[in-house]
């Protein structure tokens, strides 16, 4: 599955948007969300946040584009929504 490719599947369970996992990758822990199921011939939809979430920018496109027959692959940046913030050595 593409989510796999990404790094170490920590959690996963189904939601209103689809399926949410939490994946590790470089040591990063970022929330992850695949709707709509996998299809022989069709593009993988990849979808990355700026400055929002999974849930504020995405829920109605993930949605749509799963509904019309394509996976589509979202996730919160890091620091944003329930991906980890980086290390800092700041308050």
């Amino acid at each position: 599955p593409a989510v796999a490719a990404a790094g170490r599947r920590l959690s996963s369970a189904a939601s209103a948007l689809g399926t949410e996992r939490k994946v590790s990758a470089n040591g990063v822990d970022l929330h992850v969300v695949t709707a709509g199921e996998e299809q022989q011939g069709t593009p993988v939809v990849c979808m990355c946040g700026a400055l929002g979430t999974v849930a504020t920018d995405f829920a109605p496109t993930l949605a749509g584009l799963s509904a019309g027959g394509h996976q589509v692959v979202s996730m919160d940046p890091r620091g944003y929504g329930n991906s980890r913030p980086p290390v800092r050595d700041f308050p």
